[in-house]
């Protein structure tokens, strides 16, 4: 696993993953839940597909 990975909470949306996308620029963050557990893995292609990028 890499040290510091790059996270988002899965109760964020997708607008605020686009926000965080470039910061720092990563095509992936690692989501996370409430008790900040890993849970599931998003990329800028989950976006792409839905047309929401």
């Amino acid at each position: 696993m890499i040290p510091g990975p790059v996270t988002i909470q899965a109760s964020k949306l997708a607008a605020d993953l686009l926000n965080l996308l470039d910061r720092p620029p990563v095509d992936e963050r690692v989501v996370l839940d409430e008790e900040n557990h890993p849970v599931g893995l998003v990329d800028t292609q989950d976006l792409i597909r839905p047309r929401i990028l």
